[in-house]
């Protein structure tokens, strides 16, 4: 007779894992995998195994709709904190499948690795120090500190309560609340050192600058020249050319001779350079001449 009954080979569909204790506090027996039922039906396990790495595990039992199984074998031995994920699947008679579930690198001692809103399209995984085999999960984020010491959750270490009360800070100091410490405070700019004579205190940078000296107590520019309003430089005087100047033009007319020396000089340069040449060429052609000078010479004697 042929039935359209499921076969063992169907059982445990619709199961998943619901949570991994690996990093056990005390002794490795203290490990478990959880399943959990989502669906609206019992779910069989007879004839299906939970597989770790290499080896299988038989499971039985029947998991109420909503209900959880709780998996624990002295001859499963999870790897505590493993350096790479670990994969944990479920798989019926047939080798099928039928559940998997990976518990990542970071695990920490005493925390189980759990699924949250199982039942819903936004299930998500997250660590937890509230372990809870074989019933639903409770997320708590931190461990649980004994009397006397309460969490730092910066680390998620448990310290002493009084580290983190709040310090009194002598005066000229403040409490830093990043570190909870007392920081000395900042001098503000009215207790600077006076600036040391000649300098004054800038305004934009708050630092000591050199004081400029006024017009009045500069040197008198020399002769052929005069103070630029502008600059507070002394400039030279520009001469009367005609054009528009912002001052009074000055005649320099004595000084052309003295404000120009290179002009002089390369004049006598020029000088010097034209009578050597003569000489140079009356003593290259001295023979020559003498006798132009002896035919003239004789020309006029003959007359």
């Amino acid at each position: 007779m042929i039935t359209d009954e499921p076969g063992p080979e169907q059982s445990c569909e619709g199961i998943i894992v619901s949570e991994i204790f690996s990093y056990y506090s005390e002794d490795a027996t203290e490990q478990y995998i959880e399943l959990y039922n989502p669906t609206l039906d019992a779910i069989m396990l007879d004839a299906c195994v939970l597989r770790y790495k290499t080896n299988t595990y038989n499971l039985s039992s029947s998991v109420p709709s909503g209900g959880y199984y709780l998996f624990r074998n002295a001859e499963l031995i999870l790897t505590k904190n493993p350096a790479t994920s670990n994969i944990i699947t479920i798989e019926n008679s047939s080798g099928d499948i039928i559940a998997s579930a990976s518990y990542p690198h970071g695990q920490k001692k005493g925390s189980s690795y759990a699924l949250f809103e199982p039942s819903s399209e936004s299930s998500f995984w997250r660590q937890t120090y509230f372990t809870t085999p074989g019933t639903a999960n409770i997320y708590q984020e931190f461990q649980s500190c004994p009397s006397g010491k309460t969490i730092n959750p910066s680390t998620g270490n448990c310290v002493k309560e009084t580290a983190f009360e709040v310090a009194t800070c002598p005066n000229g100091k403040y409490l830093n609340p990043l570190t909870n410490r007392c920081k000395k405070i900042e001098a503000t700019s009215t207790a600077l050192a006076a600036c040391k004579e000649g300098y004054e205190r800038n305004p934009e940078t708050n630092r000591c600058r050199k004081i400029e000296a006024t017009t009045s107590e500069l040197a008198p520019c020399k002769e052929g020249y005069e103070r630029n309003p502008e600059t507070n430089r002394c400039r030279k005087i520009r001469e009367n050319t005609g054009e528009t100047l912002d001052y009074a033009p000055v005649s320099t007319q004595k000084e052309i001779t003295y404000r120009n020396p290179k002009i002089f000089i390369a004049i006598i340069a020029v000088a010097a350079a034209i009578l050597a040449g003569v000489i140079y060429t009356f003593y290259q052609y001295r023979q020559e001449i003498r006798k132009l000078i002896k035919n003239i010479v004789s020309r006029f004697r003959k007359i």
